[in-house]
């Protein structure tokens, strides 16, 4: 459930304020977001900006190579199966330490070193329907006994009932974990925030104050210094993580400033005092013409999808023929090149290219990039509202900075379906409040027809899409109810073949987004970043993050470079 918190225009590059020039300073990335954290508890998080820091705070099981988008060891040094793939066994390194920052004395204090009890308790804690954790809902399509003690109400549940989890020491260096079935794409998942280790010594006394900066015991390459969720957070490189888990980058500190206007962020990455920003939408053309500004343009295509959502719980998206209708009525290509200044590539079905059991960009689709005004209007009178007539109001919620994006749509709907623009009602809501707001246990009545979001890859699997996203057992957003296509979906989970997962979730393509497709969602493009980077800062940005968080141990400075530079 790795939602987007930010889907504006232009993306600031993952990761992190103003500091001194002074010779001394430690060697600090500098950065600024709008976006506010929402938690740095592993098993709580469900977003791609938390993700990024917990991940650096905790060190997970296994990691990804930030190059080669490989999975390599972690915690874990190595890890062998059974014949059947259904249980697995992972031989734990125990010269981690946890670590106690002293923000005061700038010193890292060891408590213990990392054991696998810990990650067997952070996997329990995940499936406990007392946490509230929205990934158990992930965790229990994978984790043997998950599902069952998730749905367990909160009065029942003791140690010994976590005990059905299919977790287990073995011992302080061995961990068993028992599947669900032969899942192949399990040791992709393992890098995943709610595999990660927590301190259950501090979690037990400083209860729901755990993570404050005073309380938070971590374990991953950075410490937290400094963290006041709506002015700034600053992370110190961990002395005491062992040598070989340390990354190749340089820097010492990472300081991010929170900041609302985008303007006042380019400002100050003009002014040097940031390493790297996002540019504005207005100030783009003008960035690429400029010969030494376009030097520090950079562009990513992410495994990440942005689309529209519709709610299965109230008119008129409780109609196929509307969901269809609207879908087929937007020029993606137009919003892309338009309204997005080509940052994007548009797409009519849901995975990207780079997941495993995606189909080539665009194969599943009506008409051209998804487009077909006349089966729009004929779906929107099969619907009972031909040419819009007596349609309801329609609430569009959207994240902060989309509102171009949503107006692209409202005018679509307008011109291609003959709708009145006045009833698209849109809202731009702040993103911790647009993800409370669309959840699928707001009331309905509370809950908008439809919303602009996006879906980043927790993992490059079909299973994380059609699943985790889509499937009537997860989260689902949509309020779709269980229908044929949901034992399709599990069946191509624990199939062992890979060409004939390939054409299940083929099949599954065509039978959300072809013609006769349900449509929970209209896809629009997959999601481009835009950022700006100075020329002292290296890493390997257009690699990293992929999926399974960022790694900023791989970033370098230049410093003297960067000093040098000054604030104007």
């Amino acid at each position: 459930m790795r939602r987007l918190l930010s889907l504006a225009l232009i993306m600031i590059i993952a990761a992190p304020s103003v500091a001194s020039r002074q010779a001394a300073e430690p060697i600090t990335y500098r950065s600024a977001s709008a976006a506010i954290i929402r938690t740095l508890d592993p098993q709580l998080v469900e977003d791609d900006l938390s993700a990024n820091v917990v991940n650096n705070l905790f060190i997970g099981l296994t990691s990804v190579d930030p190059v080669t988008q490989k999975i390599v060891p972690s915690l874990a040094t190595k890890w062998d199966k059974n014949a059947d793939g259904t249980v697995w066994t992972f031989t734990i390194r125990t010269d981690v330490p946890w670590v106690q920052w002293d923000s005061a004395g700038q010193k890292a204090n060891p408590i213990r070193n990392v054991v696998a009890g810990d990650i067997e308790y952070a996997i329990k804690r995940e499936c406990d329907p007392r946490l509230g954790a929205q990934y158990s809902l992930i965790m229990s399509s994978i984790i043997k006994g998950c599902a069952e003690v998730s749905k367990m109400p909160d009065a029942n549940v003791t140690d010994e009932t976590l005990n059905a989890v299919g977790v287990k020491a073995l011992s302080d260096s061995q961990l068993q974990i028992t599947l669900i079935g032969p899942l192949t794409y399990f040791l992709q998942t393992t890098p995943m925030s709610m595999y990660r280790p927590v301190h259950r010594e501090t979690l037990q006394k400083a209860a729901s104050k755990w993570t404050r900066v005073q309380n938070i015991v971590t374990s991953g390459a950075f410490v937290l210094d400094q963290y006041d969720r709506n002015v700034n957070r600053v992370l110190v490189r961990n002395p005491l993580l062992p040598k070989d888990l340390q990354g190749p980058g340089n820097i010492q500190r990472i300081s991010v400033i929170v900041v609302k206007d985008g303007g006042t962020v380019y400002a100050k990455y003009q002014n040097n005092e940031l390493d790297v920003a996002g540019p504005p939408a207005t100030e783009l053309d003008k960035i690429r013409q400029d010969p030494e500004r376009s030097k520090e343009l950079t562009q990513t295509t992410s495994l990440a999808v942005v689309y529209i959502g519709f709610a299965y719980d109230k008119p008129p998206f409780d109609n196929v023929h509307v969901r269809r209708a609207v879908s087929a009525a937007l020029d993606r290509k137009a919003l892309v090149d338009g309204t997005r200044q080509g940052i994007g590539l548009p797409i009519a079905h849901l995975m990207p290219p780079g997941i495993f059991g995606a189909v080539p960009i665009n194969e599943v689709q009506i008409g051209e990039n998804g487009t077909d005004l006349e089966f729009a209007k004929a779906e929107l009178a099969a619907g009972g509202y031909p040419n819009c007539q007596n349609l309801p109001t329609i609430k569009f919620v959207v994240q902060t900075g989309t509102t171009d994006e949503a107006t692209f749509i409202q005018n679509a709907l307008v011109k291609n379906l003959g709708c009145d623009a006045a009833k698209i009602e849109i809202t731009e809501l702040e993103s911790q409040t647009f993800i409370s707001t669309i959840k699928p246990n707001q009331p309905t009545a509370q809950r908008p027809n439809m919303y602009f979001s996006g879906w980043a890859a927790d993992y490059p699997d079909a299973q994380n899409w059609m699943h985790d996203l889509l499937s009537c057992h997860a989260e689902n957003d949509f309020k779709r109810s269980c229908d044929e296509v949901d034992p399709l979906i599990d069946a191509a989970q624990i199939e062992p073949d890979r060409q004939k997962r390939l054409a299940q979730y083929r099949d599954l393509e065509g039978r959300f987004f072809g013609k006769d497709g349900s449509f929970p969602m209209a896809p629009l493009f997959v999601l481009v970043n835009i950022g700006l980077k100075k020329t002292w800062v290296t890493g390997p940005f257009d690699t990293d993050g992929l999926y399974g968080g960022a790694h900023f141990d791989w970033i370098s400075i230049d410093q003297k470079a960067q000093q040098a530079a000054g604030s104007k």
